[in-house]
């Protein structure tokens, strides 16, 4: 009897050993699953993030464009006008009506023959054809033109007329506020996605918190009951 006794007593704490590495094994793979949860989670955020910074980013790529866009736009207007100013100038800078050293009104009625009568008219290569123009007078002439136009350049705007330039920025304004809108859109899409994302996997780590407690009032009953089984067959040895 004291044998049976001494075996029992050794069997419930075995059994209760066995019983306490079943409970902190399935407290292990409920913890394994509440992490799993937890990295889901924050996987899914990364991936809506990714998803919706991938389309933030390009939309930003597209708004600077249009601003560098327009400032080209506006460069090379400015540059249009400046050209477009020098022409004219030269065009109205007559040979006949100029003052050039060395050149008197023989030279300048045979380059009149030519077909050279503005400042525009003077290249290298149209002089060289003329007869009565020589290399000294060719140069000389070239110079003219050259001041000429230094002082058409100098004269140039500098600037475009505000109506102008508020015409060109107006008209990239409008695109660029159409793809503020979008991006605005897409960041509250993203911002709701989120919301509702970390709201699910709150909840599914809710319930997996509670699985602990839950595990942990089953084993208490577990362990009761191997008390018990053991604590009747002792109560008959004795």
């Amino acid at each position: 009897l004291e044998s049976t006794l001494q075996q029992s007593q050794s069997g419930e704490q075995e059994a209760l050993a066995r019983h306490d590495r079943r409970l902190q094994m399935r407290l292990s793979e409920a913890q394994r699953r509440r992490d799993l949860l937890v990295q889901a989670g924050a996987d899914a955020v990364r991936r809506l993030q990714e998803r919706h910074a991938a389309r933030v980013a390009n939309i930003d790529r597209e708004i600077a464009g249009l601003h560098q866009a327009e400032e080209a736009e506006l460069r090379h207007t400015l540059e249009r006008r400046r050209k477009q100013f020098v022409d004219d100038y030269m065009k109205r800078q007559t040979i006949e009506a100029a003052v050039i050293a060395g050149i008197g009104p023989t030279v300048k009625q045979t380059l009149r023959k030519h077909g050279i009568v503005r400042a525009a008219d003077l290249e290298i290569h149209r002089l060289a054809q003329v007869e009565g123009v020589g290399e000294a007078r060719a140069r000389v002439l070239i110079e003219w033109r050259r001041k000429a136009e230094a002082l058409a350049s100098q004269t140039a705007p500098q600037s475009l007329s505000k109506v102008e330039e508020t015409l060109i920025r107006g008209r990239f304004y409008g695109r660029r506020f159409g793809l503020e809108q979008e991006k605005g859109k897409a960041q509250r899409k993203l911002a709701a996605d989120v919301a509702e994302s970390q709201a699910r996997t709150a909840e599914q780590i809710k319930l997996a918190d509670q699985e602990p407690q839950r595990l942990r009032q089953e084993s208490t009953g577990g362990r009761d009951a191997i008390r018990n089984r053991f604590a009747q067959g002792r109560k008959q040895a004795q």
